[in-house]
């Protein structure tokens, strides 16, 4: 309805625009929150959003968004071989860049940084002596440097170490 209604040049009436905004940003603010974030959902809400002329709460969206972010790179952080939850993380940042607003990562991107440092050393050593696993780890490792634009080791410079 309210995309019928903005298609029309009609505007919606307020209690429906008002639903409309609460529904949508309630439901976003709840994806931002689940352990692993569903991609296809969030975009789905957001093309609703702006198809309906819905405006997004940015300031909530994104501290929830920053918030999931920061205790997803935390828990990768205790557990650094978990390559599940660094190809999450390089998926959870990707979807930062597909946002109507920005996302503080400032957090994400100290965490990452240290642990880069500490064991991509490790990681290229074992990768190349051929573990699979390792490799794997270094490509998304760099996926995730170039997603949080951290200037550091990189696939191509594993000779060089």
């Amino acid at each position: 309805l309210m995309r019928f209604l903005k298609d029309s040049g009609s505007p919606p009436p307020l209690v429906l625009r008002t639903a409309g905004e609460l529904v949508i940003n309630e439901d976003l603010r709840l994806e931002f929150n689940h352990d692993k974030l569903d991609y296809d959902t969030i975009q789905n809400l957001i093309e609703a959003a702006d198809l309906a002329g819905i405006p997004l709460d940015a300031k909530t969206l994104e501290f929830a968004l920053r918030k999931r972010l920061e205790q997803m790179a935390h828990d990768f952080q205790r557990r650094p071989e978990d390559i599940e939850a660094l190809e999450r993380m390089v998926t959870g940042i990707g979807l930062v860049y597909t946002l109507p607003f920005d996302v503080n990562l400032r957090e994400v991107q100290n965490i990452h940084y240290e642990l880069i440092e500490r064991l991509y050393p490790a990681y290229w050593q074992k990768a190349a002596r051929g573990d699979a696993f390792a490799d794997r780890w270094i490509e998304y490792a760099d996926a995730l440097n170039e997603k949080l634009l951290i200037k550091g080791r990189k696939t191509e410079d594993r000779g060089k170490s």
